[in-house]
Order: structure tokens, then sequence, then C-alpha cells
């Protein structure tokens, strides 16, 4: 993934549903995106931390959004699970996680910040004994 995302695994977040899960993230509503495999198409899922929203007896949990195999037609997922999620949930303004996904703005960059607070706290100590 990347540098910052690596730094994550010690916090053992290694994924965006680690990243949305945690005592803070309660309740917490991301959009994600599943490049498909057998059993299910390519789509961005909406997910609510703790919920099934599928509506259906799906493996997955969350609320898809097709997402087809073209750009055009991602976007146009993407912009349709916001929309869905925004009316049911209040999201205003989505941004993009480290992750790929997206979540509401304000809970990733405090997730951000306290995962990399978290990570320079374990780096301080291991420094520090080891020295």
């Amino acid at each position: 993934m990347s540098r910052l995302t690596d730094s994550f695994r010690e916090a053992e977040v290694r994924n965006p549903h680690e990243f949305y899960n945690g005592d803070e993230a309660a309740g917490q509503v991301f959009i994600a995106y599943s490049s498909g495999d057998t059993w299910h198409a390519r789509a961005w899922i909406v997910y609510h931390i703790g919920h099934d929203i599928s509506g259906n007896d799906s493996l997955r949990s969350g609320k898809e959004f097709l997402a087809g195999g073209n750009k055009e037609r991602r976007a146009a997922a993407l912009g349709e699970a916001q929309d869905w999620a925004a009316q049911r949930y209040g999201i205003k303004d989505w941004v993009r996680d480290p992750y790929g996904s997206y979540g509401e703005k304000t809970f990733v960059a405090a997730r951000t910040k306290e995962l990399k607070e978290l990570n320079a706290l374990a780096k301080a100590a291991l420094e520090e004994t080891s020295g």
C-alpha cells in the first residue's frame, strides 16, 4: 500500500475494516471498493460498522453499488454510494482514507492522526529500550 499504511500495521490496522473499527469508530460508515471475485461483481460497498445493511443473505454486510468494468461506471457507482450513504447517515464531506476507501472527513483525519501518534509513541518506546 504505502509507508503510512505499512506503519499502521504496528497498531494492527491492516485494512479499511480495521481502520474504521475500534473504540472511537463505533457506528462509522465507509465506502470500500471490491474488485470482485468468483461470487461477487465489482462494486463500491457502503459499510456501517456493527450493522448488516446488505438487505440480503450475501456474504457481504454492506450495501453494494455495481461498478462495472470501466472508469466512468466505477466513478458513477461511487457517486451513487456516497449519495445513498449521505441521505441515510447524513454524511456530507467524504474524503479518501489511507487505504483508498472513503469515509467521513472529520473521522478520517482524526483516525489518521491517532494512528500516527500511536506509531510515534511505539517507535520512541522501542528506541528507548534498544538504546
